[in-house]
């Protein structure tokens, strides 16, 4: 709030005093929202529930997480900057170089999983979105719908999609 006042050689008088709220930044609006679980990604149409989030500011500077389903399959979110909340876009090739070097607003989403004796690491389509929610100071929220990536296995390209919800505890 903010009171006025005056004081000068006539005297001293005080004002009315203003009151207002600043609203609360909250979370960006998430179009699957509803079909969303905590720490579950659908990718090619199944469901996995993730059993483990890791990851922090590492030693190239940037922030990347990690949601393992197991060992030999786990998604890996890599922003520029300490994520907050909002909207990212993604990048189809690596963060660090230029034109990226002063964008704040990407992230590089990797699929790594093993596929018979091969273990395969793909981007996803870049200017694609991803939703951060920071709103509570001890977690990350990272969301997304309909990412879309592809891979190629024995000669055949494969398009697929993911979407999920990932918690990351601080």
């Amino acid at each position: 709030y903010f009171g006025t006042f005056v004081l000068n050689a006539v005297g001293f008088g005080l004002g009315d005093i203003i009151t207002f709220k600043v609203p609360r930044f909250s979370a960006p609006e998430i179009p699957c929202g509803s079909n969303l679980q905590k720490n579950q990604i659908k990718d090619e149409n199944q469901s996995y529930a993730i059993n483990r989030v890791s990851g922090g500011l590492n030693r190239d500077g940037v922030y990347g997480y990690e949601a393992q389903y197991t060992l030999s399959h786990y998604y890996t979110f890599i922003f520029r900057d300490e994520p907050k909340t909002g909207i990212y876009q993604t990048v189809a090739d690596h963060i660090m170089p230029a034109p990226y070097t002063n964008r704040a607003d990407i992230v590089e989403v990797i699929v790594n999983k093993k596929a018979g004796f091969s273990f395969l690491s793909h981007h996803v389509d870049k200017m694609q979105q991803i939703y951060v929610d920071r709103t509570n100071p001890n977690k990350i929220i990272i969301s997304f719908c309909g990412l879309k990536y592809s891979y190629n296995v024995s000669g055949y390209n494969i398009d697929t999609e993911l979407q999920g919800c990932v918690e990351v505890a601080l």
